[in-house]
């Protein structure tokens, strides 16, 4: 058996997976809400070799790695900038969920990252993954 390609930093494009050293990361799908103020990015996130984090065979996982790449197109020359999920509201009309759970080795968590943003000037250029195991990883739609 060959030894596990891994990446630390790359820019990928929605569909493709990023092989970290813990993860397994796919960002299957992009798309804005019908209501023209969410978004959401369809993931998943599999647990694929041991980590130092786990707790009694088993990892955490949730949203705070990932951030939304977004700007402002409203009003003159916004930066481009990258803003955690966790700064919005979530919109639960994506479904299913991506939860906020625990894995076992070989599990996935596969779910929709949805939020709501509010403000239909936003352009969305896509969406960063950071998890404490190391890495960022970029995914752009």
């Amino acid at each position: 058996m060959s030894p596990r390609r891994t990446v630390t930093n790359a820019t990928l494009q929605v569909g493709d997976t990023a092989h970290l050293a813990t993860w397994d990361v796919t960002v299957l799908r992009s798309e804005h809400g019908k209501d023209g103020i969410s978004y959401g990015w369809k993931v998943r996130v599999c647990y694929v070799a041991t980590s130092d984090l786990a707790e009694n065979g088993r990892i955490a996982v949730s949203d705070k790695p990932w951030s939304a790449i977004i700007q402002d197109l409203e009003g003159g020359d916004n930066p481009v900038a990258a803003v955690p999920i966790r700064e919005f509201e979530r919109d639960h009309a994506y479904r299913p969920d991506y939860l906020n759970t625990t894995l076992s080795l070989g599990e996935c968590n596969l779910g929709w990252i949805g939020i709501v943003h509010g403000n239909p000037d936003l352009a969305w250029f896509g969406i960063i993954y950071e998890p404490s195991t190391g890495g960022r990883i970029t995914w752009l739609n």
